[in-house]
Order: C-alpha cells, then sequence, then structure tokens
C-alpha cells in the first residue's frame, strides 16, 4: 500500500489549528499574556503569513536545538519583537513552536 506524501501547505491545513493552540498556550504561558491576547496574536501570525508551519519546523537542527538564524524562524521571532516581547520571550515562544511544527511533520513524514 502506497502512502501519500501530503506537502506543506497540506500539512499546514491539517495542523494550523492544533499549532495556534500550542502558541497561544505557550504563549500566555511564558509571558503572562490572557488567553484572548495570545490567542489574537496567534491568529494574526496565521492570517498574514508570518507563521509558516513547514519553514518553521526546518529550524529544528539535526542536533535538537532551534537555528535561531534561519530565516523563517527570525520573521517570528522578529514580529514576536515587534509586538513588545523581549528577545527571551520570543525565542522560549519560537524554540517551543518549532519543536512542535518539527515533530508534527516528522509523524506524518
Amino acid at each position: 500500500m502506497k502512502t501519500i506524501q501530503k506537502n506543506p501547505a497540506e500539512r499546514w491545513e491539517d495542523n494550523k489549528e492544533r499549532c495556534k493552540e500550542v502558541m497561544s498556550t505557550t504563549i500566555a504561558e511564558l509571558t503572562g499574556r490572557t488567553d484572548d491576547q495570545a490567542h489574537n496574536l496567534c491568529n494574526e501570525m496565521a492570517e498574514t503569513g508570518i507563521m509558516d508551519f513547514h519553514g518553521v519546523a526546518s529550524g529544528m537542527k539535526s542536533n535538537g536545538k532551534v537555528d535561531f538564524e534561519n530565516p523563517f524562524i527570525k520573521r517570528v521571532s522578529d514580529f514576536l519583537m515587534g509586538k513588545g516581547f523581549k528577545r527571551g520571550e520570543a525565542h522560549a515562544i519560537v524554540g517551543a513552536i518549532c519543536e512542535f511544527a518539527a515533530s508534527t511533520l516528522l509523524m506524518e513524514g
């Protein structure tokens, strides 16, 4: 039986709501933002294209660490810092999102 591989856009669509849930929870827990504030921020990232599920997953190095120089990781991190997050907060959030995205793609892949 042949397995049909989904392209990155299909994977993002399949996992967008779960990824937004992970992002919202992470933002609220790490920064003290309310659930509504975190949810609104995640919606903005998803709707504006700042969050690229496959791109962010590509920021996971083979050693399990996040590559903060990866252009997709930098874009999300810069966006968060532009919204008032400190660099450490932005990196913690992006790191959690990257881990989730990478593990989701590995499970499906």
